[in-house]
Parts: structure tokens; C-alpha cells; sequence
């Protein structure tokens, strides 16, 4: 939210309060809303499960690849077959040296193991893709659960159980994060020049005697050629939320640039 400066000269500019992140949270992929786990005013944690897609063909896929990747039937026949090729080659040597067997024999007893060897190899590296197609399922389903990114609030749920999410319109729930709070101002450039991140500030609000203080952390490099105004992101610690977003607010500049506050800032 873009804040202005207050017209009354000197020492405050006006602005007002906003939830730190306001996030729409939106499916990767289009399908049917299975289940919706929230509703509006909720507090929900990080990682929080908020709306369930509906999963119903991919764990069905889960299982196949489950299924294909675990199966070891063809793996112990393969291997079995190149012990015995192995082996068989071991004894022709054996006879070969004593003279009761033919080289051509060996040859093809080599051959046979060397099929076997490459026979093993080619389920091995099957299974392999087929551990990987089940690990790609794993997580397409979990793309279909869709998660808080933060701790916050629920503000706005958007689809009812049953409908469908088109990926033109893909949000589906708003959580806003009210701890901190985010003010931004519109500050007169020869003002900013005097600030930098991490410096401490007080804000004031419509009640004179209540004060917050807070913290800079950003000053755009930049100045609106328009106005003449830098602008300045500064973060409300809010714990108890008893700061409402919307309220108006003031920097409060007779304190910030003090003598006082200039020789300790």
C-alpha cells in the first residue's frame, strides 16, 4: 500500500499499517477441490495443510510404481542366471585345462554370461527408473496439498469443496501474516538521507499517547522524480496483534531526528 505525505509541515509523515506478507496461496496444477481444511479468521501455523486436491488417479499411479519398483522376482532370476553363467564358464576353464573341453565351448558358455551380465543390467537400471517415476508421483501428490508458506491469518477462502481450479484463476485461499506489521512511508529525500536499516524509529498513531517503536529495514536507493520522495519500509513488531492493519499512522521525525537521537541512533 502506497502511503503519502501528510500536508502539515515539519516533522511527521503519515502512512498506515499492513500485514507484513499477504500471500495468495494458489494450486501448481488444475483439478477438483477434494477438501478444505480451514475457514476465514483461522490462525494457521507454517506448512499447515489449508485445502486438499483431489489425488484419486495419482494414488493409484503411487501404487503401480510402488508395486514395480519393490517387485524383486526378475532381479533374483537375473542374478541367478549370471551366477550360473559364471560358474559354468569357471568349470569349462577348468576342463579346458585338462583337455576335456573346446575353446568353442568356452566361447559360448562367455557368451551366455556375458548376456546374462547385460540382462541383469537392464532390470537394474529399469527398477531404477521405476523408483524415480515413484518418487516423481510422491511428488505430484504433495503438490496437491496445499500448504501456509507462513504463521498467519486466513482471510479469504475462495472455492467451495467440488469446484475446479483453472490454472487462469489458481488461488484459492489469502493468508496474511499480522506479526510483524509493515508501514510503508513516503519520505522527503533530504529526510531519508538521515536513514538507514536496522536504525530504531517511533510510530505514532491516531491516539497521542500511543506510541510503537519499530525498525527501518529498507530505504530505496531511488527518489520519485514526482514528489520527490524516497521510499521506506518500516516493520511494527506486533506479538499480541493488538495493531489492526488499515490504522493510520505516523513517523514521528521531532523524535527520530532529536539531537539526541542523532548522537545515539
Amino acid at each position: 500500500m502506497v502511503c503519502w505525505v501528510s500536508c502539515s509541515p515539519a516533522t511527521e509523515i503519515q502512512g498506515f499499517t499492513e500485514p507484513y506478507q499477504d500471500i495468495d496461496v494458489a494450486a501448481s496444477e488444475m483439478g477438483i477441490v477434494e477438501a478444505i481444511h480451514i475457514k476465514e479468521g483461522d490462525r494457521v501455523t507454517e506448512n499447515q495443510l489449508l485445502v486438499q486436491m483431489d489425488d484419486s488417479v495419482l494414488e493409484v499411479t503411487l501404487e503401480i510404481a510402488k508395486s514395480i519398483k519393490q517387485s524383486r522376482g526378475r532381479l533374483e532370476s537375473a542374478m541367478e542366471d549370471l551366477h550360473q553363467q559364471t560358474i559354468t564358464v569357471k568349470k569349462l576353464n577348468e576342463l579346458i585345462a585338462r583337455k576335456h573341453a573346446s575353446s568353442q565351448e568356452l566361447d559360448r558358455a562367455e557368451s551366455k554370461r556375458r548376456i546374462a551380465q547385460a540382462n541383469l543390467k537392464a532390470i537394474q537400471e529399469e527398477l531404477q527408473v521405476k523408483t524415480l517415476e515413484y518418487e516423481r508421483t510422491l511428488v505430484q501428490l504433495e503438490k496437491r496439498c496445499l500448504r501456509s508458506p507462513i504463521d498467519g491469518v486466513v482471510t479469504r477462502v475462495l472455492r467451495d469443496c467440488g469446484e475446479s481450479v483453472l490454472p487462469s484463476d489458481p488461488v484459492i485461499v489469502r493468508v496474511v501474516q499480522l506479526d510483524p506489521l509493515l508501514v510503508i512511508f513516503l519520505v522527503p529525500a533530504d529526510l531519508a538521507r538521515e536513514l538507514s536499516v536496522g536504525r530504531a524509529v517511533n510510530v505514532r498513531f491516531m491516539d497521542p499517547t500511543h506510541m510503537a517503536s519499530g525498525s527501518i529495514e529498507f530505504v530505496s536507493p531511488t527518489i520519485d522524480p514526482q514528489s520527490g520522495t524516497t521510499r521506506v519500509r518500516v516493520r511494527l513488531p506486533n506479538p499480541d496483534e493488538r495493531l489492526h492493519c488499515g490504522t493510520t499512522c505516523y513517523l514521528d521525525f521531532a523524535d527520530t531526528y532529536s539531537p539526541l537521537a542523532a548522537k545515539h541512533p
